[in-house]
């Protein structure tokens, strides 16, 4: 019984919406049939060109964009480094990666461990505790990949945490 109500209210609501633009369009039959031969034929002419300017404007646009939205070819072409709105970085700038600390052949050993953006490792044993700590300096001592992995054999790596190291 319950899907017979539903059905029926569908069916009840459908039926008045049906009902009620019935009786509109009747309404309208009925008052553009009351007006005079001149008045029906001045307002089918208006109307018509009316819709037909609506439709030949529409196509126009259409055809004839004012606005070209177009994605130009080269520019998806071009590779990211020849955006205009990229910069490069600064390549002084040293990315923090940890300090290393323990004996190395019966000598206590510790400095902190950078890299630059090329991939490039740094040592440095006394790092300035300023906002410049991070850049290139003198202090800062290059550090070969092979070099690197004997220490990290050999000592304790604890690293820094850093914002600019997260995956």
């Amino acid at each position: 019984m319950a899907t017979d109500d539903i059905k029926s209210g569908t069916t009840s609501w459908k039926e008045q919406a049906n009902t009620k633009l019935h009786s509109g369009v009747t309404m309208l039959n009925n008052a553009f049939n009351g007006l005079s031969m001149q008045a029906k034929k001045t307002t089918l002419l208006t109307t018509g060109t009316c819709i037909a300017a609506f439709c030949l404007l529409s196509l126009r646009q259409g055809f004839m964009p004012s606005n070209d939205t177009s994605i130009k070819f080269e520019s998806m072409t071009k590779p990211l480094t020849q955006q205009p709105m990229q910069t490069k970085p600064d390549t002084t700038e040293l990315i923090p990666l940890g300090k290393m600390k323990g004996e190395v052949n019966g000598k206590f050993e510790a400095f902190y461990v950078a890299m630059d953006r090329r991939g490039n490792f740094f040592k440095n044993e006394n790092p300035a505790y300023s906002n410049e700590r991070w850049k290139m300096s003198p202090d800062w001592k290059p550090l070969s990949y092979n070099q690197f992995m004997e220490y990290d054999k050999q000592l304790q790596f604890l690293p820094l945490k850093s914002k600019q190291l997260k995956p």
